[in-house]
């Protein structure tokens, strides 16, 4: 494996095996500032096994609601998701999904929380 490999995906949770990991981010950025991040295992992944360097699909997406009083509430979904090269399309439209789902979810929660 070369070093450049190594390098690359070191940070983002490669182990010796080449085993990977799909990983999910939320965020939501309160008026006053407070920021809540989540870290989430992308259910029915596992431990994703290539003998080559994978692809890896990132879709993020967000949105900012104004809760009024000149206030607004952020929030923000992401996923990283490594696949065969063969696999990008069907991964991708995975992606795609648990990311629109998820800030579905937490636009849904702050309008809730706010009453809008």
């Amino acid at each position: 494996m070369p070093s450049v490999y190594n390098s690359i995906y070191a940070g983002m949770g490669v182990h010796a095996s080449n085993a990977y990991q799909a990983k999910g981010q939320t965020m939501t950025k309160y008026p006053d500032g407070t920021e809540v991040t989540e870290e989430h295992e992308i259910e029915g992944t596992g431990q994703l096994m290539f003998d080559a360097p994978p692809c890896v699909i990132s879709v993020g997406s967000g949105a900012t609601m104004n809760v009024g009083n000149y206030n607004s509430v952020k929030v923000h979904a992401s996923v990283w998701v490594p696949c065969a090269h063969d696999e990008l399309d069907e991964v991708y439209d995975f992606a795609k999904g648990w990311v629109e789902n998820k800030l579905g979810m937490m636009v849904a929660e702050v309008k809730q929380s706010f009453g809008l």
